[in-house]
């Protein structure tokens, strides 16, 4: 909200949810430094504060074609994949998405890529660009 007010931004739409495969509500936890998770998956043990929340499916929410998506969902993120499918699957955007450096996530990131028909490339960090590979389709 702050972002939006202080550039003056007129052509978005804010949700105050979180993004998931459906609808749902689930317990933060979070420092309000930027970093917050909803599993125990994150190794972060210090969190301080716990906030309900409310998720919804990018599906849900998407009435017309968006051709960028950029997810970082901080250990989410193929919730939020499977949360989008149908619009995937129709509009074929390009996708930005953080997925963190561990083998386990980094297989099931090209698993869904191969699945998906996109192509898989490595930007920096732990930062992937995802094109449509349309010559599969």
């Amino acid at each position: 909200n702050k972002t939006i007010q202080e550039n003056n931004i007129t052509n978005l739409i804010l949700h105050n949810k979180g993004l998931c495969i459906g609808n749902s509500t689930k317990t933060i936890k979070t420092n309000y430094d930027g970093d917050s998770t909803t599993h125990y998956e994150n190794k972060r043990t210090d969190f301080k504060f716990t906030e309900k929340a409310d998720f919804i499916s990018l599906d849900h929410i998407i009435n017309e074609q968006i051709d960028l998506i950029k997810i970082d969902a901080e250990g989410n993120e193929f919730f939020v994949l499977h949360g989008a499918r149908h619009h995937i699957n129709i509009y074929r955007p390009i996708i930005i998405i953080e997925v963190w450096k561990n083998k386990k996530k980094r297989d099931k990131l090209t698993d869904w890529c191969n699945y998906n028909n996109y192509d898989c490339l490595w930007l920096k960090g732990d930062d992937f660009l995802l094109v449509p590979n349309e010559k599969n389709i």
